[in-house]
């Protein structure tokens, strides 16, 4: 009995510990967002330094096609770039998954390892687990 009580204490002391710790969603972005938010680099799991040089491609996704290459002129990819390593996600917009009509930059490091990808849908960033808001800082 005493063995119980010892397991509750330290159940009930982790299980406030991870109350105080903020919730991600799947690719570490906030699950609510905050004023400041969470860089979108870091949120990827990406080096910011390593967007600077990066090769981005675009692919239109469309539900029965399947993904198609994009040109995206050289404005285009400074913008996506820029936002890739100022913006930050300031929370989850919805709980929406969509099929297709979404937007995704890859971003590929010059050597051609993957660095990270970015989907987008009607002006959301999309996730798995939903879709977020961001800013553009």
């Amino acid at each position: 009995m005493k063995n119980l009580s010892v397991i509750t204490a330290i159940l009930s002391c982790f299980i406030l510990a991870c109350g105080a710790v903020q919730m991600t969603g799947t690719a570490g972005t906030p699950a609510t967002g905050g004023t400041d938010g969470t860089f979108i680099y870091e949120a990827y799991g990406c080096e910011r330094d390593a967007l600077s040089d990066a090769v981005i491609t675009c692919l239109w996704t469309d539900c029965e096609a399947g993904p198609q290459e994009r040109e995206i002129d050289e404005a285009e990819q400074e913008s996506i770039r820029n936002l890739a390593m100022n913006g930050k996600i300031t929370g989850r917009e919805n709980e929406m998954n969509v099929t297709g009509n979404t937007t995704i930059y890859v971003f590929t490091a010059p050597d051609g390892k993957h660095l990270m990808s970015l989907e987008f849908y009607h002006g959301l960033l999309v996730e798995n687990d939903g879709m977020y808001n961001y800013t553009d800082e």
